[in-house]
């Protein structure tokens, strides 16, 4: 079994459509019957089965067990065709492509990276705690 990619809306409205066409004569289908028809995978199958019946073109019938049979609504193609239609991928226009966009740097403010103005060292700070020590201590200190 080779992969097989559905990109464009294009691409997933043939296959529903594929999807319809097959199995249109049966009175109730399953996911499993859906994949013999196309021969994708289940799983890729059970997705357009839920992305059919998101659009109302099928609905489910009966559970038996863990299997789900579902039937084609009277206007199923009509209806993919409506819902793809509204989706068409519009062609963005050649100026638009071409012009590009200039993202401006929002202006951080600048770190400073002294803490503390000029003159307002170490030195500073030791002369001032020594001056509290002092104080608290009640002693003084040499200098």
């Amino acid at each position: 079994m080779t992969r097989q990619y559905l990109h464009t809306n294009e691409q997933k409205q043939d296959m529903c459509l594929k999807i319809i066409r097959s199995l249109r004569h049966h009175d109730t289908f399953t996911v499993k019957m859906v994949a013999q028809a196309t021969g994708l995978g289940s799983m890729i199958d059970a997705k357009f089965v839920r992305l059919l019946q998101d659009i109302g073109s099928v609905h489910a019938v009966r559970r038996k067990g863990s299997q789900v049979y579902y039937a084609f609504d009277d206007r199923a193609a009509s209806k993919v065709r409506a819902h793809f239609s509204c989706l068409a991928e519009k062609p963005t226009p050649v100026a638009k492509a071409r012009m590009t966009v200039i993202k401006e740097k929002a202006s951080r403010p600048k770190s400073r990276t002294r803490p503390f103005e000029p003159g307002f060292g170490w030195s500073f700070i030791n002369e001032i705690d020594a001056m509290l020590r002092e104080v608290r201590c009640g002693m003084p200190t040499v200098q």
